[in-house]
C-alpha cells in the first residue's frame, strides 16, 4: 500500500485560483445539503419537509428509474380526465376532481401506490431531490428496488379513482445517476429494511405510511452519522432517546438529558466534519474509499507501523 496526496484533485476542487475554499461533497458525500442552503428556509420548502410526500415521490422515482425532471400539469391532467369521462370541460366534474383528487396544497391525493411517482413539489428544489437520492443510496439495495417495482397494485373500488389512475401521465424512464452517500449504521439500515417489508406486505399501509417511514429514517440517518462523526476514531457512546407526544417528562428523564438538546450540540459541528473528511479523502492509497474516521481507523489497524 502506498499513500500519496492527490494534489491535482485538491487544486481543482478546493482552490479558486490561489484561494482555498470549502467545497465538500466532491469526494465524500455525507449530507444532501450544504451549510448555507438558504432555499431550505423558504416557507414552501419547510412545509415540503414537514409533509415529505414530495421527497417520497422522488425516492420512488429514483428506485423505479423514472425521470425527476418531468412536471405534473394539474390543469392538463384534469382536462384529460374530463375527456376520458365523456364530459370535456364540465365545470362540475372539474370541481369534483379539484376536491377529491387534490389536497389543499394542490398535490395529488395518495390513494394508490401508482400515485407516488407523480407526487412532485410545486416548486422544484434541488436539495429536496438530493434528500431523496441520499435516502435511496443509503437504504435501498437491489431487493428493495425490485420489491417496489413488483408491488402489487389492487384496483381501487372507487370508480373515480380508477379513472384517475387511467389518466395519469405516462412514466418517463431515465437512467438516473445514483450518487453514493456514506452508509448509515448497519443496525439502522436493517431496521429500515424490516419496516419497509412490513409496508410492502400491506399495500394500503404502504400508501399511507411510505413517506412517514422515509421521513423518520432520514432523521435517523442524520443523527446516527452526526454522533458517529463527533466520536472521531472511537465508538459512539452517546445514544439518542425519544419520548412520545403525550408524555410529561421530568428533568432527569433520558429523553431530556439525551434528547434533542444533546443532539443540537452534536449537529453544530457537522459541516466541519464534512470539510475535514473531504480534505482527508484526497489522500490516495486506502483500499476502499471514500472513508469516514472509523473506517480509516479500521484500515490503519491492518497495515504495518511504517505505513501508519
Amino acid at each position: 500500500m502506498r499513500f500519496k496526496i492527490d494534489k491535482e484533485g485538491i487544486k481543482k476542487n478546493l482552490f479558486l485560483k490561489d484561494t482555498f475554499r470549502h467545497k465538500p461533497g466532491k469526494v465524500i458525500k455525507l449530507f444532501p445539503f450544504i451549510a448555507n442552503a438558504t432555499s431550505l428556509r423558504e416557507e414552501e420548502v419547510k412545509l415540503a419537509l414537514i409533509d415529505f410526500k414530495g421527497v417520497a415521490g422522488a425516492c420512488f422515482r429514483e428506485a423505479m428509474g423514472l425521470s425527476q425532471n418531468v412536471d405534473f400539469d394539474k390543469d392538463k391532467f384534469i382536462a384529460v380526465v374530463c375527456e376520458k369521462a365523456g364530459a370535456p370541460g364540465d365545470p362540475n366534474l372539474k370541481n369534483i376532481l379539484e376536491s377529491v383528487a387534490f389536497d389543499e396544497q394542490g398535490q395529488l391525493v395518495l390513494f394508490d401506490v401508482l400515485v407516488y411517482p407523480h407526487i412532485r413539489h410545486s416548486k422544484f428544489n434541488p436539495t429536496l431531490t438530493n434528500i431523496a437520492k441520499c435516502l435511496y443510496s443509503v437504504f435501498f439495495d437491489f431487493n428493495e428496488q425490485q420489491n417496489l417495482k413488483s408491488l402489487a397494485n389492487k384496483d381501487p373500488d372507487n370508480l373515480l379513482y380508477k379513472l384517475i389512475l387511467l389518466c395519469l401521465p405516462a412514466d418517463e424512464k431515465e437512467e438516473n445517476v445514483h450518487e453514493s452517500y456514506v452508509a448509515a449504521s448497519q443496525k439502522t439500515k436493517q431496521l429500515f429494511k424490516k419496516d419497509l417489508q412490513t409496508l410492502l406486505s400491506q399495500p394500503d399501509l404502504f400508501v399511507n405510511s411510505f413517506h412517514q417511514l422515509l421521513k423518520f429514517y432520514f432523521f435517523r440517518y442524520i443523527t446516527d452519522l452526526t454522533i458517529e462523526l463527533n466520536s472521531f476514531f472511537d465508538q459512539p457512546t452517546d445514544k439518542l432517546f425519544f419520548s412520545v407526544q403525550w408524555e410529561k417528562l421530568q428533568d432527569f428523564r433520558l429523553p431530556i438529558t439525551n434528547g434533542w438538546k444533546m443532539f443540537e450540540n452534536h449537529v453544530e459541528k457537522i459541516f466541519s466534519h464534512a470539510v475535514n473528511l473531504e480534505m482527508i479523502n484526497y489522500i490516495d492509497g486506502f483500499q476502499d474509499g471514500p472513508l469516514t474516521y472509523q473506517e480509516i481507523f479500521a484500515q490503519l489497524a491492518l497495515i504495518g507501523q511504517d505505513e501508519q
